[in-house]
């Protein structure tokens, strides 16, 4: 019984990764009318998408230079240097069409987009 427990949410992730990435892909294409009420933002750099606010959290996809996003609120989180300063905001972001929320570092973001 366990073990069908955990390959079932083996496949689960499996699936909702997938998913994910698909929805990653479409998310590039989007519009800034795509966030309905949130703010959009710019990545200035490349940028790891993150479980948490902080590098220690699992990467989980990422958000190209230039690509707009949606953010849900910031977070003080761990500190880091990137786009050559060195912060602890976090901004909670999706893709467009992409139903999940990540961290990115907020130093690399463009306010607004």
């Amino acid at each position: 019984m366990k073990n069908r427990l955990v390959a079932s949410a083996a496949a689960l992730a499996l699936g909702i990764g997938l998913s994910l990435a698909g929805a990653q892909t479409a998310s590039a294409q989007g519009s800034s009318s795509d966030c309905s009420f949130e703010s959009t933002h710019k990545a200035t750099a490349q940028l790891t998408k993150r479980m948490g606010a902080g590098t220690s959290y699992p990467a989980f996809g990422s958000v190209a230079k230039g690509q707009t996003v949606c953010s849900y609120g910031n977070a003080t989180g761990e500190r880091y240097t990137a786009c050559g300063k060195t912060s602890n905001q976090w901004t909670r972001v999706t893709g467009f069409f992409s139903p999940v929320k990540l961290w990115v570092a907020s130093a690399c973001l463009k306010w607004p987009a």
